[in-house]
């Protein structure tokens, strides 16, 4: 009856200490090489799926939408004072991007809060 190997006994280690080391350091190079190129394929996989693109999409509207509205909330400040922040909590419930994006260029042309208000009202019907 055959005996199951033991590489991590002291009994082994003590034969050859050199050699053990030598094959157990060896054996986690092969391995971690395969994991690695196991993961890159994976990744590579991953980034052309549509499922991977939708998200990446998603993320990138969610972050502009973000920045636009970071803008818009300096804007109404720089412009109206504390009186222009009062539009934010309505303005932050927009996602749509053009619609953000044309409250913050109006910011440039408007000058009362009720041209700004018009701008996204306009939009939403």
């Amino acid at each position: 009856m055959v005996k199951p190997a033991d590489i991590g006994g002291k009994r082994l280690i003590g034969l050859a200490p050199d050699a053990w080391v030598k094959w157990v350091t060896q054996s986690a190079d092969v391995l971690a090489g395969e994991v690695r190129q196991i993961m890159r394929w994976d990744m590579a996989v991953l980034h052309e799926s549509p499922w991977y693109q939708e998200i990446l999409q998603q993320g990138e509207i969610r972050g502009e939408i973000r920045g636009l509205l970071s803008g818009i909330e300096l804007g109404l400040e720089l412009k109206f004072g504390s009186q222009g922040l009062h539009l934010m909590p309505e303005i932050s419930q927009i996602t749509d991007v053009n619609a953000l994006t044309a409250i913050q260029q109006g910011l440039w042309t408007m000058n009362t809060l009720e041209e700004i208000r018009h701008i996204y009202r306009v939009n939403e019907e």
